[in-house]
């Protein structure tokens, strides 16, 4: 079921001392509207700051696996299956290959001067 679901879970889950309810993932679709929920019930919203700062982290983590896929330590497959893990579901692996293509071309172009 991996993959199916979001998968996001509340913010500030990491600094939990013990498993709690905050550890539970959200059992909804992959981009469902409206709040989170998890399998106990508990439900939340994220914030339009947290979503901006998630979007920039992930902006450059995918530059990060684009150099890391020019400089051949990483293949094309590993850096799109690592960007699609790490969005929570947010992407899926074809599309982060998509995208990673997209970069490395425009880098490409970029150093051709065209």
């Amino acid at each position: 079921m991996y993959g199916e679901t979001c998968g996001i879970r509340k913010p500030g889950w990491e600094y939990e001392q013990a498993f709690t309810a905050d550890h539970i993932q959200c059992v909804r679709d992959n981009g469902h509207e409206g709040d989170h929920v998890n399998a106990l019930g508990d439900t939340w919203a994220v914030s339009q700051e947290w979503k901006d700062a998630y979007a920039e982290v992930l902006a450059e983590l995918i530059w990060a696996l684009a150099d890391q896929v020019t400089d051949g330590t990483v293949t094309l497959d590993t850096a799109a299956q690592i960007y699609a893990q790490t969005s929570a579901g947010a992407f899926d692996t074809e599309y982060a290959k998509g995208h990673l293509t997209d970069i490395l071309a425009e880098e490409m172009l970029a150093e051709m001067d065209l």
